[in-house]
């Protein structure tokens, strides 16, 4: 069975000074009794200025909702067999920068002998409600976009849907992490972050299904690098042929540029791989798209390591334009 990933649902919050968090002391007794752990987080700092105790107060609250869901962890996937979902439970650490200082509001600042102590605190409840306006907000742009696509959309206008739409989808999950973790638990996804992870299946499965023959000439280079630059469009997803009748015909030229570099410490070869192509049907011998592509120059330690890393760099760019076409 395999197993792809449906959504992140975890959060674990770190900040560039969850080194000094440690060094806060904890809130007098009569503070937490005010405070209940539930609804707030409470953090101590302390300092020789405000500035440096409010800092390490705000890494002492992003530290304690790290601990917070280290018990909540969870990751859900879907089968690949075609019988459905299940969810699976496994031990996952994701760290994520907390940047949401704004909820945090300071409760009081004493000073002693110099050194300053900053008492914060969030609550969780507030901080939920703001989050839950931004999550609605992204899934009020998901809505029509999924609503667009229909049940006979080919590779190409699928995956021209599917870009804004991972935007989305990207702008969504940190924030229903952060959900969780001020939740203390792990909380069903949207329906609609679910109906996006099935387009992106449904995009999978088209691309599998379109067979490419590969009638590559190869120039300045040896015949194996065409089958490196097969091997790397089969990595970018693309049910890769020999040259033949089967599947579109990947037609064109590539085209491989090597440079020696004598550089202590460094590569001692460089290459860069280019590719002038024509997408064929052959049941009808139109170019469906053509066009050429660039790899990025890349090194290695002998020619032929260089140039593969640069035809798989070409390979995801040439895969790119084809998922684009309407095939």
């Amino acid at each position: 069975m395999g197993v792809r990933p449906l959504v992140p649902t975890l959060l674990a919050v770190a900040t560039a000074c969850a080194s000094c968090a440690t060094g806060g002391a904890k809130p007098a007794p009569e503070i937490d009794g005010r405070f209940p752990s539930h609804r707030y987080v409470l953090g101590t700092g302390e300092g020789d200025g405000v500035d440096e105790a409010r800092r390490r107060a705000y890494a002492s609250i992003a530290m304690q909702l790290r601990a917070d869901l280290r018990a909540t962890e969870r990751v859900e996937a879907w089968s690949d067999r075609g019988d459905g979902a299940e969810t699976l439970s496994q031990e996952i650490r994701v760290s994520t920068r907390f940047d949401r200082v704004g909820w945090i509001r300071t409760l009081e600042i004493t000073s002693e002998g110099g050194r300053y102590r900053v008492l914060c605190l969030l609550d969780r409840e507030r901080a939920r409600a703001d989050l839950d306006l931004e999550i609605e907000e992204d899934l009020g742009r998901l809505r029509p976009r999924l609503a667009s696509v229909g049940p006979a959309d080919s590779l190409g206008s699928l995956t021209r849907a599917l870009r804004p739409m991972r935007t989305i989808g990207a702008s969504l999950a940190p924030k229903l992490a952060l959900r969780d973790t001020l939740a203390g638990r792990v909380e069903e996804p949207p329906e609609e972050l679910r109906a996006l992870r099935d387009l992106e299946a449904r995009l999978e499965a088209l691309r599998r299904a379109q067979v490419l023959s590969l009638c590559v000439e190869t120039r300045g280079t040896g015949g194996e690098l065409a089958g490196a630059f097969g091997a790397s469009m089969t990595a970018s997803g693309w049910a890769v042929a020999p040259c033949g009748d089967a599947g579109l015909r990947l037609e064109g030229v590539l085209q491989a540029e090597t440079v020696s570099h004598r550089q202590a410490g460094g590569y001692p070869w460089f290459c860069t791989t280019s590719l002038a192509y024509r997408l064929v049907d052959p049941a009808t011998g139109r170019a469906e798209l053509g066009g050429s592509r660039r790899g990025l120059r890349a090194g290695g330690m002998t020619p032929f390591d260089a140039c593969r890393e640069s035809l798989s760099r070409l390979a995801v760019d040439v895969a790119s334009a084809l998922e684009g076409a309407d095939l």
